[in-house]
């Protein structure tokens, strides 16, 4: 499959719309989301109808858990250039995005045109798609590979590289706004840097790197290896990023 975080790039032709930021980028990686967990392929998230209901279930989850806890820790534990420019957006919660039935919608809709975009982008780059069976060029070896597998790699590394580039202009064409000594929502970024809990953290992402690199080192072949390395050492990291903010989150409630 092409790298899960460079289907983002998709939902920048759409930041324009009326259609919430995150919720379109959440979209876009949701029909991935079951890969980084135990549930592996199991679940059909990948059609047509996947897109209203699993995905959009999957997506509306993941998008409330950013919102409420990763955003929010993400933040505040940001170096100072990155939380000036972010902090007005991302960390504001779910009350205010929640705050009519027309924000809702709009929310939903995203999600569901985010997962759309991933599911069309999947059918030209996976095997017995739309794509290799009304396409000859994408299911005819060229070179030592076939040309949806081309067009995988090929177009996972143009969505990076979109990405990297539209980051780049954002950081140079947004100004940092003045920094708070609280997001309001938890300890400083100082009091985070210099509470234990950072040694854990580190300790903890580094048994992420671990069980994607043992994954890796158990598959097959290459192909495989990248899979299980990406997926399981992605998924590991995730959970730890979520336990951390929770962690995060907890201590600013009780510091109140």
């Amino acid at each position: 499959m092409p790298f899960t975080p460079a289907h983002a790039a998709a939902a920048l032709p759409l930041l324009r719309t009326p259609l919430p930021a995150s919720a379109l980028v959440i979209g876009t990686l949701t029909p991935d989301l079951p890969y980084y967990t135990p549930a592996g392929t199991s679940w059909d998230t990948h059609s047509p109808l996947s897109l209203v209901t699993t995905d959009l279930a999957l997506g509306l989850v993941a998008w409330a858990v950013w919102h409420s806890v990763l955003a929010p820790a993400a933040v505040a534990a940001s170096p100072a250039g990155l939380r000036a420019r972010s902090s007005g957006g991302a960390a504001t919660g779910l009350r205010r995005r929640l705050a009519s039935p027309s924000l809702v919608a709009w929310t939903l809709l995203a999600l569901v045109v985010g997962a759309a975009t991933h599911v069309g982008w999947d059918e030209l780059t996976h095997p017995g798609r739309w794509g290799t069976a009304h396409l000859a060029v994408l299911r005819e070896p060229v070179g030592p590979l076939e040309g949806y597998r081309w067009a995988q790699y090929g177009s996972g590394l143009l969505g990076l590289v979109v990405l990297a580039l539209w980051a780049l202009r954002w950081w140079r064409r947004t100004p940092p706004a003045p920094l708070r000594t609280t997001t309001g929502h938890g300890p400083t970024r100082s009091a985070l840097l210099r509470s234990p809990s950072v040694v854990v953290l580190l300790a903890l992402f580094a048994v992420a790197a671990v069980a994607g690199c043992t994954a890796a080192a158990l598959a097959p072949d290459l192909r495989a290896a990248a899979f299980a390395g990406a997926t399981v050492g992605g998924g590991a990291a995730a959970s730890v990023a979520l336990v951390g903010a929770l962690v995060w989150r907890v201590g600013g409630l009780r510091a109140r």
